[in-house]
């Protein structure tokens, strides 16, 4: 689901020459209308530290996902597991909306920064509680893990919109999607290799010192300037009024959430399947990691074969 979503948002910056699908942002709008020019100069150191940002965050998420999965898948039946993947599908996208708002609001570069803290200590706390009450810190782990993991991506993205023009962005998206998704495939691989020394909860601790870096990885992005400031600033009503007025936005819109809901369903599928030959959580968590890193490695195939074909198709 990563690819369309991906691909949906630089469409409709390219289109409609916003920032990003998810906010507006007061900056972003006036480079997009010319009032302040992009600084193309610090484009490289952008997009650089942006894909080391978005790397880390994808190792982490993917640590942190194995972990908690394998703890869940554990202790519930198949279909506690579908409604608890379906519970935090729901409340996801709740969380992005924040966020999205949040940023518009906010420097998005402090955010970013702010949220990986908040997701290092969140994940951490969390373990505290699977050594308590595993059941409740299980469920916990898999719900808000994916809410952290999801809100520190986005918010990377957006700091990456809102410094690049369109043209620019566009060109970089498959380079930066190619970036989160060797992460996830390194974090794959971390799972396979430690797991069955540190057991499903020391992926939480490990996931979170994953985040760690990030947050200061996040420091070395470039942040939006601050020459431009106006006392209109959209909130997150406003930015879902102008994606339904726009044709292409809504269409894209029903693209990734298709594209959503397939990568759910298939997922909750093949995981309860692996739980059943698998009762160890570690060699849990280790048959998860393969098999997300496989789905990662055959989206980056597509990422970097099908993604600038459609992004040219596009016209982003």
């Amino acid at each position: 689901a990563a690819a369309p979503t991906a691909t949906a948002t630089v469409a409709i910056q390219g289109q409609l020459r916003m920032p990003a699908a998810y906010g507006t942002g007061t900056r972003a709008a006036a480079v997009c209308s010319g009032a302040v020019a992009a600084d193309d100069t610090a484009a490289p150191a952008v997009i650089g530290w942006g894909m080391l940002a978005l790397g880390l965050a994808g190792a982490a998420s993917a640590v942190v996902a194995a972990g908690a999965d394998a703890l869940l898948l554990e202790r519930v039946t198949p279909t506690g597991f579908g409604l608890a993947v379906a519970l935090s599908s729901a409340l996801l996208a709740l969380v992005l909306v924040w966020v999205g708002g949040a940023a518009d609001r906010a420097e998005p570069s402090r955010l970013l920064f702010a949220l990986a803290v908040v997701a290092t200590l969140v994940v951490g706390a969390v373990d505290a509680v699977v050594q308590v009450a595993p059941g409740v810190g299980a469920l916990l782990a898999m719900v808000v893990g994916k809410q952290l993991s999801a809100a520190v991506d986005l918010t990377i993205w957006v700091v990456l919109a809102q410094r690049l023009d369109a043209r620019t962005l566009g060109r970089a998206t498959p380079g930066i999607l190619a970036a989160g998704g060797l992460g996830a495939v390194a974090g794959a691989v971390l799972v396979i290799v430690v797991a069955p020394r540190v057991g499903p909860s020391g992926l939480l601790l490990g996931g979170a010192a994953l985040l760690g870096v990030a947050a200061v990885v996040s420091l070395r992005v470039p942040g939006t300037r601050h020459g431009v400031r106006s006392g209109a600033r959209t909130g997150w009503l406003e930015n879902t009024r102008a994606a339904t007025r726009s044709p292409l936005a809504m269409r894209l819109g029903l693209v990734v959430a298709l594209a959503g809901a397939f990568a759910a369903l298939s997922y909750v599928a093949v995981s309860t399947a692996a739980a059943r030959g698998h009762a160890d959580g570690a060699d849990l968590a280790r048959v998860l990691a393969v098999m997300r890193g496989v789905a990662v490695v055959l989206a980056l195939v597509a990422q970097l074969t099908v993604g600038p074909w459609l992004l040219r198709t596009l016209g982003a």
